[in-house]
């Protein structure tokens, strides 16, 4: 499943329904995700904010984003970095 874009926008308890739910789900065995560490979500929240205040950034687990997850049963097998995969495919990352 992938919710890339979704879960940003979700407060801390919305993100620990839908992950609970789709962890029910018994035909789900990968979830893709969002992952921002602490200084660019801080970042992004100023600059988003001012520019988008009908759509604010809301989700925040704090420094462990890892740990939210490993406690609803989820563990993290893989993980890129929009930089680094933009660079791969010849694209310039934002």
């Amino acid at each position: 499943m992938i919710t890339e874009g979704v879960i940003p926008y979700l407060d801390n308890e919305q993100a620990r329904e839908l992950a609970t739910d789709v962890r029910a789900q018994g035909s789900f065995q990968y979830w893709i995700v969002d992952y921002m560490s602490a200084d660019v979500t801080r970042y992004l929240r100023r600059r988003r904010n001012r520019q988008m205040q009908n759509a604010p950034f809301k989700f925040n687990p704090g420094q462990d984003w890892h740990g939210f997850y490993e406690k609803l049963g989820w563990k993290c097998g893989e993980m890129r970095y929009l930089p680094e995969e933009s660079l791969k495919l010849g694209r310039k990352p934002p």
